[in-house]
């Protein structure tokens, strides 16, 4: 052997075997399939057959999976097909976070996946905005093949208000409600929220309300903040209550009430819509990673939800943090 395709051809068979005793699969070439898969509109591939059986599987065990597969592979169709053998015939809600360039583009792969279903787009919360764009939780409807808006639309406050159980006797159904992930984070505009300083030494200075002195700039030597180092950062600070008390979070910003008012709809979800959808879809898991307004939503689904599945063809990328909050 003079190289290491000489190896793998030589030693496939026990390679093979060695894959397979550590990680053995979760639905066997011959063991049997559930017989929802022949209610499945489309007709998987075996391969995904085999996926799609061995994720119901996994989930009967465990709140969260992962699908890992190259581009093309059918991983929209293989998770969607799972919920619907999971669920075993009873009606569930699906909440699916996505890039937002692909949210009609789930809705229709959802309408010629699984039977008899409907199809939601929660698009914000807020007050006022483009009359002429949809807002709130809008219902999507197929239209000559292609997945479209309807004019039915509702609050996503709705979902708070009414329960799990008076939801699904209402629609005795799969019902999946899709979320680009972009107005999934978009929150409330903000104001920064300081004291300026009129007299003696702090004349000048952008004072904490709380404690009326300077605010200290962890970045300088024992320097304080000027009202140009505020940009378009949020600036906070601790504080200790008088007399040694404990010490809080005291942030030198607030929400601007002069302007429009919305609310990040995942930190609704995540508030009070705690278990309320049985499946959770986060589409490009890859970019979900960190410590970041995204990785966050991430957090808020598999709080929002009962069984999570993250989708990716790129789930390393050669770094630890790639694959930090997905796992």
């Amino acid at each position: 052997m003079t190289s290491i395709y000489d190896y793998m051809r030589e030693n496939a068979s026990l390679l093979g075997d060695q894959i397979l005793s550590s990680f053995p699969p979760l639905q066997g070439a011959n063991d049997p399939l559930s017989p929802l898969m022949d209610d499945i509109l489309r007709e998987p591939l075996p391969a995904q057959k085999l996926a799609i059986q061995g994720l119901s599987n996994f989930l009967c065990k465990n709140d969260s999976a992962k699908v890992v597969g190259e581009c093309g592979t059918g991983k929209t169709l293989m998770s969607l097909a799972a919920t619907y053998v999971h669920a075993a015939g009873r009606p569930y809600t699906s909440l699916i976070m996505c890039p937002p360039h692909l949210v009609l583009k789930w809705g229709r792969e959802a309408f010629l996946t699984i039977p008899n279903c409907r199809v939601y787009l929660i698009e914000d919360m807020r007050n006022g905005g483009d009359p002429s764009k949809a807002h709130g939780v809008v219902e999507v409807k197929m239209v000559d093949g292609k997945a479209k808006r309807s004019r039915e639309q509702f609050s996503l406050s709705l979902l708070r208000q009414t329960k799990r159980a008076a939801w699904l006797k209402a629609h005795p159904y799969p019902v999946f409600f899709v979320m680009g992930k972009d107005k999934g984070k978009l929150g409330y505009f903000w104001k920064h929220s300081y004291v300026t300083g009129e007299t003696g030494t702090k004349m000048g200075y952008p004072l904490n309300p709380e404690t009326y002195t300077p605010v200290e700039n962890p970045g300088q030597d024992g320097g304080y903040y000027f009202t140009a180092d505020f940009g378009k950062k949020r600036i906070s600070e601790m504080t200790e209550r008088p007399n040694k008390g404990t010490r809080i979070f005291s942030p030198l910003w607030s929400a601007d009430i002069k302007r429009m008012q919305r609310m990040a709809p995942i930190e609704f979800i995540s508030r009070y819509l705690n278990k309320w959808f049985d499946y959770g879809i986060a589409d490009e898991l890859h970019q979900l990673g960190g410590d970041t307004a995204q990785g966050n939503a991430l957090g808020s689904i598999t709080k929002a939800c009962k069984k999570t599945m993250g989708l990716t063809g790129t789930l390393l990328g050669g770094f630890s943090d790639d694959i930090f909050n997905t796992t």
